[in-house]
Formats: C-alpha cells, structure tokens, sequence
C-alpha cells in the first residue's frame, strides 16, 4: 500500500482539484493522510466534503500550524503503507501517478521519481513516455548537480523503511529550500533509484504559492 501525504494549508480554492486527481488514480492500494497545519479558512471542509461521499480510504488530521516540513513529518509518522508519497495540496497528478511510480519502483531500489511540468489551471498533466533509467548514487550526485534531470519531493515514491531506517525527515527548523536539503539527504543514503521520464505530475502556479514567496 501507498501512504499520500497531503499537507493542508489555506488551499480552499485549489485543494479540491488535487483531491479529484488522487481519487482518479487507476492504482487503488492506497491510503490518503490529510494534514491539516492550523488553516484560517475553509480547507478542511473542503476536503470533508468531497472524502465523506468517495471511496477512498483517508485519514484528516488537524495540528497546530508548524510549516510544511512539520506536516510532512507528521504523515509520514502515521503512516501505514510499504511506500510514501508526498503531494501538494494546489497541485495535480495524473492519473497514471501511482500506478507507474509503483510499477517502477523495485525492491533493489530506495526510491522512484518522474518529471513534472508547471501548469496554470491544475490541468492534470499527460504525456506517454516510458524512458526509465536506473541510478547509483554518483549517478544520482552527478545528475541532481547537473541538472541533468529534475528531482522534486513530491515527485518521488520511497519505500517507508528506507526512510525511516535512515531517519530521513524534513527538517523543521527551514522554511525554504528544505526541499533540496531533503533530497541531498536522501541522495547520500541511496544505494538506487529509478527515473522514469515521464511528465506525471503539475506544479499548480499561483502568486501565493510556496514557490512564490509564501511564508508557509
């Protein structure tokens, strides 16, 4: 099973786009963790509402505002699957996400991780590439340096041991950049990984994003 992490935080005009697409996914096994980090608006109910009358086996949790890095250390201590996934609650999947991510990802490797595209209108994105590599850790090293190949948080499948055995977590201490910290962190504890060119995933752009400036 697959646990999908989404921190919540004041999306209510988004949240709802990222839902549909996780409650589109064609893989079934998994598990959805909303966590919501002390949203001022409407974002919960948002998320009540449309997961109280679909099919999908979710869990809400509601914190104290602590930042993004401190939502995701909060699911992924909760979660109950093999694989963790984390998404962004402005942002689209699509529907072939899991499916192919978890296809890949093989028990020799310690993670899995696709290409993304920016999009404006949280249109899921479509592409049919089926270009796969597999990585060592230089290789890995040489590319992330390079920018040979995109890696983001939220475009990577891990096995839950590897980071948990690793003790890889978001350090909750940095509000920007954290990001790549994490991914350094979990580039020198890999022994492999699979890189499928395969656009799966949509950065949702808007001016109060976190890419943007947002102090969340």
């Amino acid at each position: 099973m697959i646990s999908v992490i989404v921190p919540v935080y004041n999306v209510e005009n988004y949240v709802l786009a990222c839902l549909k697409c996780i409650a589109k996914q064609s893989f079934s096994d998994f598990e959805l963790l909303i966590v919501d980090d002390g949203s001022s608006d409407k974002s919960v109910e948002v998320c009540r509402h449309f997961l109280e009358t679909s099919a999908l086996n979710y869990h809400i949790y509601e914190k104290e505002n602590g930042g993004q890095s401190s939502s995701r250390n909060f699911g992924l201590n909760r979660a109950k699957g093999d694989y963790v996934v984390f998404v962004d609650a402005d942002d689209v999947i699509a529907d072939d996400f899991l499916l192919n991510l978890h296809d890949y990802l093989k028990e020799d490797m310690d993670f899995c991780f696709c290409d993304f595209q920016y999009v404006k209108a949280q249109d899921p994105p479509i592409d049919q590439s089926t270009d796969f590599s597999v990585l060592k850790r230089d290789g890995l090293v040489d590319g992330f340096l390079k920018r040979s190949f995109p890696i983001a948080v939220v475009t990577m499948l891990f096995h839950k041991d590897f980071l948990l055995n690793n003790n890889l977590y978001f350090r909750e201490d940095i509000r920007f950049s954290e990001d790549q910290l994490f991914i350094w962190e979990c580039i020198f504890k890999a022994n492999k990984a699979g890189y499928l060119k395969k656009k799966m995933y949509g950065y949702n752009l808007r001016e109060e994003s976190i890419m943007t400036g947002s102090p969340y």
